[in-house]
């Protein structure tokens, strides 16, 4: 091995057997550029002269072994080789022998690579820092899990490492940034919860089977037929939705639906998006206008029902949507702004994005630290 340290290397995937592992180099890469060179690419090129953020297809090592190179930075760059512990180890084993300092542990960041001489800016590389690859285990959806994909194939991890090469200034501003995409990314692995609510025999119980397309809940008559919460899990444009049906709102006498009506008014401050359903065909009533007043923060009014003849109404909430679950009118205008309120905006590529609870207590802890 070299007496010269040229630079770190670690491995971002997890630890163990896998299909494919990804392995950052940072540091002095003209260590690379020698006659016996580790990486070969098809076309000849040095690795000095890697365009930034594209990939090279080559072998590595003698005998060679098929691997795909992308710099991603001017000391920057990622190897993705085969996952079997011994390839990894293999290249780790290799770059070592160029003077590359080497860490195996798929979740543990290189604190050499981003201390800094000033301790006051200086990155902490606690756990919370770290995105596991176990997260992409919680998608439910393709959308979720190419995102998800993203983030460890080492976007969050490159993130980090520009908060450590950042000034104090810069980096609050980039964790502010990160911070207003964290409800997001807790939600590629939770999905976002949609509760249905209004009185009784509005059709709450129609309009859930109608979204999920199928049924879920049961469809009656009578008033107050639903009791507790009847709760299902779809997608709406490719995020992962828990819709849940709750007990119809009005004044009773009988406990077991006033313990329904309590839980459908914890439903609701708990909810990320509330849809008020209102029926149609009817006058607005008491219960009504209450649940209009609570103002929930995020919410779609549903004039339902809206097959049958309206009722004249001296005062009909202006953003409500017309939808009936029966002829299926306004059901596509309505998953398409569940969708909208739901993700008014989803982040560009490329964007970190925090997804779990660690990640979200480290970078507010960093911000006060820095």
């Amino acid at each position: 091995m070299t007496g010269h340290i040229h630079g770190i290397a670690r491995q971002l995937t997890g630890p163990g057997r896998s299909a494919i592992a990804t392995i950052r180099v940072q540091g002095d890469l003209t260590a690379w550029d020698v006659p016996d060179s580790l990486f070969r690419a098809v076309n000849g090129k040095p690795v000095a002269e890697f365009a930034i953020n594209a990939l090279y297809f080559g072998v590595w090592g003698d005998p060679g072994e098929d691997v795909v190179v992308c710099r991603t930075g001017e000391d920057s760059l990622e190897i993705t080789c085969h996952g079997g512990v011994a390839a990894v180890s293999r290249v780790l084993s290799d770059l070592a022998g160029r003077g590359f300092s080497t860490m195996s542990d798929g979740v543990q960041l290189a604190d050499e690579a981003l201390q800094r001489s000033d301790a006051e800016t200086r990155v902490d590389t606690s756990a919370g820092s770290r995105l596991p690859l176990s997260v992409l285990q919680g998608a439910r959806t393709q959308r979720t899990a190419e995102i998800l994909l993203e983030q460890v194939s080492g976007t969050w991890d490159r993130f980090v490492t520009q908060l450590a090469d950042s000034g104090s200034d810069d980096a609050k501003t980039l964790i502010a940034q990160a911070l207003t995409r964290a409800d997001f990314g807790r939600h590629l692995i939770e999905p976002w919860n949609v509760v249905l609510c209004g009185r009784p025999n509005v059709g709450k119980s129609s309009l859930m089977n109608a979204l999920a397309g199928f049924t879920r809940s049961i469809v009656s008559e009578h008033a107050g037929t639903t009791r507790d919460r009847v709760t299902l899990e779809t997608a709406i444009d490719g995020w992962p939705v828990r819709i849940t049906d709750t007990a119809g709102i009005r004044e009773t006498q009988n406990p077991i639906e006033r313990e329904g009506v309590a839980q459908t008014l914890a439903a609701i401050d708990e909810a990320d998006l509330v849809i008020i359903v209102l029926d149609r065909s009817e006058l607005l009533t008491a219960e009504d206008h209450r649940l209009l007043d609570r103002q929930p923060r995020r919410r779609i009014v549903i004039a339902h029902k809206a097959d049958l003849e309206p009722a004249r109404q001296d005062r009909w909430p202006d953003d409500s949507l017309a939808v009936s679950s029966v002829s299926g009118n306004g059901i596509e205008n309505l998953l398409k702004t569940i969708a909208s309120g739901l993700v008014p905006q989803v982040p560009d590529h490329g964007c970190p994005v925090p997804v779990t609870r660690q990640q979200v207590e480290w970078l507010e802890r960093l911000c006060h630290v820095r």
